[in-house]
């Protein structure tokens, strides 16, 4: 009959005795209405009548009506409420009229309905009902879909002011990496320095540029950050990142790297590579609060033309594959499908974004590579990254001296930096490349020392973000004042969306904090030469 007999843990009783004969015919209104109507023996939990409606909206006939009590309609979650309910009625306490129920039709199809009910009384001490039934599937689901926006749009707003104050964080971060960089470059330059502190000094210079990745990683929560793609050893990648992963997962978590033969260049971004696997191993440790094993394993792959693939739209070639499993709580069946959905996430509020495998899923498809997951509750999950494998051997990184740098021959430079460290940084470095150096912490100091060194400046180098006058402003300060000085702007973030606006203001060239000295004297070089 396609009823299913329930089975809650309750003391009321789930089954009652059948009717010996036949649903009786409702009234002639009650035939006729055109919504689901049904009579219902609360007392001894049977179907007394309905009409037609009732049958054509559930799908069952009358005479499977006869068996079943009201209870078996229902889904699992609700069997208890109704068992409540039912047992306030019999006991002649009010409750409310209308009621809502989530149902399972002779098709399988679970809906959600309203229920209208009127009920009596009887002198031989049945409680019966009457009860109008209305579809509100349709009107359920929208609510549920804007609630589900509602949190979408509120996690959206969350992200957006965490990135503003990523972006000024950054920004702070950026001036102080600058100082680093620019130090520890000039100090490797030293003549006389020992082969020791040199390697000290690269060092420094290293971290601090790894620094800035993760400053840039920071920012991905208010911009998309921009590939830049190199061939990529992936075994060295992937070495450092697993000792990483040794030295900051908790020690009950066990990390492994099994690496199978062949060649693993890839054409990639490093960032985004050391991001999509921090992201796998964060996940895989949120998985295995007691502890557990992550095995990392990379192996290359040929998939021939005419041969079974890993996934069906994987092109033939060869392929680099990346995976990464864990011995974590594993993934249900119903949550594996929505895993790359951004904002989608189990863990409990403030715990997670929802944004940590979907980031996984897009840096895997910027590099047109494939993604695919395997989980078993209870078990662990594996992770398997697909990406194009390089058909050359990758480059191995060679040590080359230091190449020269261009010198300037006297030519005064504005310094315009709010940032001490950073402006003092700035100013050695330009000394130590043969310029004369003299420094504003702002736009507005900047116009002063331009009036004090008439015809002297022959560029002006600033700092986009300062108090008072921003690089910005300096900028059209200088145009206004029709002083042909070139001008070279720093700023924290790239300028793609302003760049032809402020070429057209005056500004010759830009620089990316933290900058790097090599850079800094080609830049200022170069725009010398304008």
């Amino acid at each position: 009959m396609g009823f299913v007999a329930p089975t809650v843990g309750t003391g009321f009783p789930l089954s009652w005795p059948k009717s010996s004969s036949a649903l009786r015919e409702p009234n002639v209104l009650v035939q006729h209405a055109p919504a689901g109507i049904y009579e219902v023996d609360l007392t001894h939990g049977r179907f007394l009548s309905v009409n037609d409606v009732m049958c054509e909206y559930t799908g069952y006939t009358r005479e499977e009506f006869m068996s079943p009590s009201p209870l078996s309609l229902l889904v699992e979650e609700d069997q208890l409420r109704f068992l409540e309910r039912r047992a306030k009625l019999v006991a002649g306490e009010a409750v409310p009229e209308t009621v809502e129920y989530q149902i399972r039709v002779k098709d399988g199809r679970t809906l959600w309905v309203l229920l209208n009910a009127s009920y009596t009384h009887r002198p031989d001490g049945v409680t019966a009902a009457t009860v109008v039934i209305h579809d509100i599937t349709e009107r359920k689901r929208m609510e549920q879909e804007r609630e589900r926006l509602l949190a979408r749009i509120q996690q959206q707003e969350r992200l957006a002011a965490v990135g503003q104050l990523a972006a000024g964080i950054a920004h702070n971060f950026n001036n102080v990496m600058a100082t680093i960089v620019l130090y520890a470059q000039m100090a490797a330059r030293t003549e006389g320095l020992s082969e020791k502190m040199r390697e000290r000094m690269l060092i420094i210079n290293q971290q601090a540029q790894h620094t800035t990745r993760l400053i840039r990683q920071i920012l991905d929560f208010s911009r998309r950050a921009v590939l830049e793609r190199r061939p990529l050893d992936l075994k060295l990648l992937l070495q450092e990142q697993v000792k990483l992963l040794q030295r900051t997962l908790p020690e009950t978590i066990s990390v492994t790297l099994t690496c199978g033969p062949g060649e693993y260049a890839v054409h990639a971004d490093l960032t985004s590579m050391q991001q999509m696997i921090m992201n796998l191993a964060v996940n895989a440790r949120d998985a295995m609060p007691q502890g557990g094993r992550l095995d990392v394993h990379l192996a290359r792959i040929r998939v021939a033309p005419h041969e079974t693939r890993p996934l069906p739209d994987m092109a033939p070639g060869d392929w680099v594959q990346i995976g990464v499993t864990d011995t974590g709580a594993g993934i249900s069946p119903e949550n594996l499908s929505h895993l790359f959905e951004p904002f989608f996430t189990t863990k409990g509020p403030g715990q997670g974004s929802g944004l940590g495998l979907p980031q996984v899923y897009g840096i895997v498809g910027q590099h047109e590579g494939y993604i695919d997951v395997v989980s078993q509750v209870g078990e662990g999950t594996t992770f398997t990254i697909y990406l194009p494998a390089l058909p050359v051997r990758s480059p191995q990184p060679q040590p080359r001296p230091m190449p020269d740098l261009p010198s300037g021959k006297g030519e005064m430079i504005l310094v315009v930096e709010d940032d001490p460290a950073a402006r003092h940084a700035l100013s050695e470095s330009l000394a130590a490349l043969g310029y004369r150096v003299t420094e504003a912490i702002n736009g507005q100091q900047a116009l002063h020392a331009l009036e004090r060194h008439p015809g002297e400046v022959a560029l002006i180098l600033s700092d986009v973000v300062m108090p008072g006058m921003g690089g910005v402003a300096l900028l059209h300060a200088v145009r206004e004042r029709a002083l042909a000085i070139p001008v070279v702007l720093l700023t924290g973030h790239p300028l793609e969306h302003e760049l032809k606006d402020l070429r057209d203001q005056g500004m010759v060239e830009w620089l990316m904090k933290p900058i790097d000295l090599e850079q800094l004297a080609e830049v200022i070089a170069r725009a010398l030469q304008t």
